[in-house]
């Protein structure tokens, strides 16, 4: 989405918390930072909307990961759908995700907040 020349990126900065990547069951997921218990989680596609006009809301939300740092796996990026996506961080490198996540189903728990940078 573009927006008077700047491109919005949801940012979600996941606080002290954590995320799961999905498997089959919650019994076969693996936590990444705190475990949490998935509970009203909103569809990726759905978090622009849930953010709307608020400086910031915690949520659950679940999507698939697009990219990872490749450095350390100290970010992340989560198809939004509609062509956009989540730039996941994690708060004071509290933890790391695997450089292999890209195409998992994950179910993160934490802050998202819009944020605007340009293109270039």
């Amino acid at each position: 989405m573009k927006v008077s020349g700047l491109k919005v990126i949801l940012w979600a900065a996941l606080l002290i918390t954590g995320m799961a990547k999905a498997q089959q069951t919650p019994a076969d997921a693996r936590y990444f930072g705190k475990e949490f218990t998935p509970q009203n989680v909103v569809p990726a596609a759905q978090v622009v909307a849930k953010v709307g006009a608020k400086d910031s809301v915690y949520l659950q939300t679940e999507g698939v990961v697009k990219e990872v740092c490749q450095q350390k796996g100290c970010w992340m990026k989560v198809d939004a759908g509609n062509g956009e996506e989540m730039l996941v961080r994690f708060k004071q490198y509290a933890f790391f995700v695997p450089k292999d996540a890209a195409g998992k189903k994950v179910v993160l728990n934490g802050k998202a907040f819009a944020y605007q940078s340009s293109v270039a």
